[in-house]
């Protein structure tokens, strides 16, 4: 068992043992994901696509450097090995392989820019007392702050009046990269998971 009582015990040095106990509990279900988990969707990306030039992080010798080595893709990580050099780090290059999944771009690093890098708060989780603390500062934000993506956009892709433009083009890659991690984390685990739409707690 991968997750037996070695890789317990590190992980109670690292973590609160409740964190750590949800954590195994995630991993022995398989819903937590590797970049293996992604191979398969990488390489479809890779193949549909001949210019890479204008994904975030990335550059012209990078995009050529894609392009010359794509027919031989076996795997997201053995790819992302196979790129790296003395002049580009295997971290940079592993992120621009997952901006390329993600479809992120330069100009929408530029729109994140724009908003100071915060254009909105979405809210995972809170307590009891958390919930009226963070009502009140909904009311006192300028920033929108929100538990459920229902509460700023529709089904239909309209967004209320508080989110900005350029909030709104990085909110559209946030929901794109929770739909693709949902997608893999179902097919990997078998438990179909609610969407974004469907989380259902607010402030």
């Amino acid at each position: 068992n991968i997750y037996g009582s070695q890789i317990t015990k590190k992980l109670l040095e690292l973590m609160p043992a409740a964190a750590a106990a949800t954590l195994i509990e995630c991993m022995q279900s398989d819903l937590v994901l590797f970049p293996e988990d992604f191979d398969l969707l990488l390489h479809e990306h890779l193949i549909g696509t001949d210019n890479f030039e204008n994904f975030a992080d990335s550059n012209e010798n990078i995009s050529n450097k894609i392009l010359k080595s794509r027919d031989g893709y076996r795997s997201f990580q053995s790819f992302a090995d196979s790129l790296k050099s003395r002049d580009i780090a295997h971290t940079r290059i592993t992120r621009v392989l997952a901006h390329i999944l993600l479809g992120i771009t330069k100009e929408d690093s530029k729109a994140l820019e724009a908003c100071g890098f915060a254009p909105y708060y979405q809210i995972q989780s809170f307590s009891n007392k958390g919930r009226e603390l963070l009502g009140e500062l909904k009311k006192q934000t300028e920033i929108p702050l929100f538990a459920s993506i229902n509460e700023v956009r529709n089904h239909d892709g309209h967004y209320n009046a508080s989110v900005s433009k350029e909030a709104q083009q990085i909110l559209e890659k946030d929901l794109h990269g929770s739909a693709l991690y949902r997608i893999v984390q179902t097919r990997k685990s078998g438990i179909v998971l609610p969407s974004e739409f469907k989380r259902r707690f607010a402030l």
